[in-house]
């Protein structure tokens, strides 16, 4: 589903890798991911084309591309997902996928969609440029991402409830945290389509850039993102995830005080003070290395 990802090292050298998050992240891509390839360059940065698609056979050998991808992903400053061609991703294949399961009488396979939203909220700063049509799943999967950026060419389609069903990959919650009831409301239920300049007016998108820059664009955030020490931004990243719609102020305030509390203790964050002390630039990878 997930359909080319441009990656750059930027931070944190492979020893660190949190084999934790390299498996969840790995499971959870086996789930969406069907075959993928690297190739080529983009201006500098390298490539990772993956392709999604219900059709392939089920001897392709996912899980062991997934741990690969995994092993690279983990270790890179961020992650920007984009789209391969003219579109972003246009949902689930309607006859592979729904006409499938209409006519097999076995058991169903458990989702294990948590692990996707899970691996996303856990990993490093990811950034979604929407190139094309965003529809269904397309537009769910990326919901949980940190910035969603979309291109003069971009459109959206929360297209569930014309088949029949229901959002999923957490995005009931995310809609609503991105765009309020009121809008979640009427893009889930009308399942209409939206155009990337609305997207962004309706919160549903957060950016919108001319289509020509949009990868270069998406980079330059995730690379401004990337120069900050990556403990910290998943610490970050976790708080928000933990305290985004959480009422209860005592928890939200509890959270962010243990989280300080340990940020006190890391390396990154002595580095930041000798520098700025001493009026140069921090080092965080070195930093991280101790």
């Amino acid at each position: 589903m997930i359909e080319r990802l441009l990656y750059q090292v930027v931070e944190l050298p492979s020893k660190n890798v949190d084999t934790g998050e390299l498996k969840l992240l790995s499971s959870s891509l086996s789930d969406f991911v069907r075959a993928f390839e690297v190739f080529g360059e983009h201006r500098g940065r390298k490539k990772l084309s993956i392709f999604g698609s219900a059709r392939s056979k089920s001897d392709t050998p996912i899980y062991a591309h997934a741990k690969a991808f995994a092993a690279e992903a983990v270790a890179r400053g961020y992650m920007v997902i984009t789209g391969a061609g003219r579109g972003f991703c246009a949902g689930a294949d309607i006859g592979a996928m729904f006409k499938k399961q209409l006519d097999d009488d076995g058991p169903r396979r458990p989702s294990t969609a948590a692990n996707w939203v899970k691996a996303v909220r856990a990993a490093k700063p990811m950034i979604a440029a929407v190139n094309g049509a965003c529809i269904g799943v397309g537009l769910t999967q990326i919901l949980s991402c940190d910035y969603i950026m979309a291109s003069e060419k971009a459109k959206f389609s929360c297209a569930f409830v014309k088949m029949g069903v229901v959002t999923e990959l957490a995005s009931s919650h995310y809609l609503v945290q991105r765009m309020g009831w009121g809008n979640a409301s009427e893009v889930a239920l009308t399942a209409r389509m939206i155009p990337g300049e609305e997207a962004v007016q309706l919160g549903l998108a957060d950016r919108l850039v001319a289509h020509d820059n949009l990868v270069d664009e998406a980079v330059a955030l995730a690379e401004m993102m990337a120069q900050n020490p990556s403990r910290q931004m998943r610490m970050i990243k976790q708080l928000f995830t933990q305290n985004g719609s959480d009422e209860d102020l005592d928890a939200v305030l509890a959270r962010e005080t243990e989280a300080l509390e340990l940020a006190y203790q890391t390396p990154e964050h002595k580095e930041a003070v000798n520098a700025f002390l001493e009026k140069r630039k921090p080092d965080f990878r070195k930093a991280a290395e101790q």
